[in-house]
């Protein structure tokens, strides 16, 4: 399979689209094409800001999938928080695109492609240091925008959701990882983590508003 993206979509990455699925993407659907074209333009124009926009819209929209589920088959008229969506956006948007954007370029430069299981090195170091750190900035980042006192987030790290939220990241990411450290090129490196992401972070916002979901839960801890 050709390694290299069609002209018809704007753009020369030498990325294994077969894999990816992105050639026959680009080449069978014209929206899709223009999307692509509009995206790779905004990633080398402003990648900061591009990257804080797409982690933005794919947290907002895991908390809007956990809503959802959470109120499936309730028999409850549904009804949104979307002040709890502004917040898991504003996470996002900005600290989760700026940040991952600045760690993928110092880890392309600490272990370098040219070294051997490079991309397994890689993924070694994201999730010794980057998981634990971007778990710990969560809790405590929508915590306090939620309004919680410092004890109260003291409370959530401590009081077993970091644990489970750092098991669950190790049963999803290193692989996920290897995959994006392996054949997504490094500007696509952050679009391809929260592509994959928007499911696990409607996990976290599961794991930060569960009491809330499910007030059962809440009775059970008093």
């Amino acid at each position: 399979a050709s390694r290299v993206l069609p002209k018809a979509c704007g753009a020369s990455l030498s990325v294994d689209f077969a894999l990816l699925g992105v050639q026959d993407v680009c080449q069978r659907l014209p929206m899709s094409r223009r999307l692509f074209q509009a995206y790779n333009r905004a990633l080398l124009n402003r990648p900061v800001l591009t990257k804080s926009v797409t982690s933005g819209v794919l947290f907002g929209g895991g908390d809007l999938i956990q809503q959802s589920l959470a109120q499936r088959g309730s028999g409850e008229p549904w009804s949104y928080d979307w002040g709890r969506t502004a917040r898991m956006t504003a996470f996002g948007a900005g600290f989760v695109g700026p940040a991952l954007h600045f760690w993928y370029r110092a880890l392309d430069r600490l272990v370098p492609a040219t070294l051997s299981y490079a991309p397994i090195r890689k993924v070694l170091v994201d999730q010794t240091v980057a998981a634990p750190t971007m778990l710990f900035s969560f809790f405590t980042i929508v915590g306090t925008l939620e309004g919680h006192s410092p004890s109260q987030i003291r409370q959530t790290l401590s009081g077993g959701k970091y644990v489970e939220a750092l098991v669950t990241n190790y049963k999803v990411w290193p692989l996920a990882m290897t995959v994006n450290f392996s054949v997504v090129p490094l500007q696509f490196r952050v679009m391809f983590a929260n592509a994959v992401g928007l499911f696990f972070n409607a996990y976290l916002s599961y794991i930060q508003h569960r009491e809330q979901d499910d007030p059962s839960i809440h009775e059970e801890n008093m």
